[in-house]
């Protein structure tokens, strides 16, 4: 879960560099390397849930073996 938090900002700044560039210092990036950024953070969103679930899961299974653990 914390790794699904930290990568966030990170993919927000992944998200919002080109057009931050762009704005404030007229600096353009070559297409490919816009088209790589772009799929990257796509590809990062997306798997954000995946992570959350995954982390519940977890959180899930330890939740129901102390519980076992604790009663015994």
């Amino acid at each position: 879960m914390l790794f699904a938090v930290a990568i966030s900002p990170l993919l927000k700044v992944v998200d919002r560099g080109p057009s931050i560039l762009r704005v404030q210092f007229d600096l353009t990036l070559p297409a490919n390397i816009d088209m790589v950024m772009l799929a990257l953070e796509e590809g990062m969103e997306s798997a954000l849930p995946v992570l959350f679930l995954v982390a519940l899961g977890l959180y899930l299974i330890d939740r129901r073996s102390g519980a076992a653990t604790f009663r015994g």
